[in-house]
């Protein structure tokens, strides 16, 4: 399943992948300008931007190295109209924890996430 390929995915450091997976508009509306931690923060809201009201202290955006990830937990999901929003967790290579919040628009062909927009 999808949710499969992209456990796999952060279990692999597949970032290629983790990076193709924003929705067509939160692409073309967020990636150009912004690194590609940056995007990667607010497609996969982790952190702060995983809850309902995010903060950007001092106007710094939050980044997200794949490369310190081993892997993702999914916890729960609840349907939200044309999306599912499912809360799940980050595992980092050290032990951490950071949370992340997947906006799945899931009845696509091809489904994508969409992330926060800023």
């Amino acid at each position: 399943t999808y949710l499969e390929r992209l456990a796999r995915a952060f279990g692999s450091g597949d970032r290629a992948f983790l990076l193709a997976q924003g929705e067509a508009q939160f692409e073309a509306e967020t990636r150009p300008g912004r690194d590609d931690d940056i995007y990667l923060a607010l497609l996969y809201r982790s952190g702060e931007y995983a809850s309902d009201r995010p903060r950007v202290s001092g106007g710094k955006l939050a980044r997200l190295d794949t490369g310190r990830i081993s892997g993702i937990e999914y916890l729960s999901w609840e349907e939200a109209g044309p999306l599912l929003a499912i809360q799940a967790r980050l595992i980092g290579k050290d032990g951490s924890i950071t949370p992340c919040l997947l906006m799945l628009v899931w009845r696509l062909r091809e489904p994508k996430i969409e992330g926060l927009f800023l």
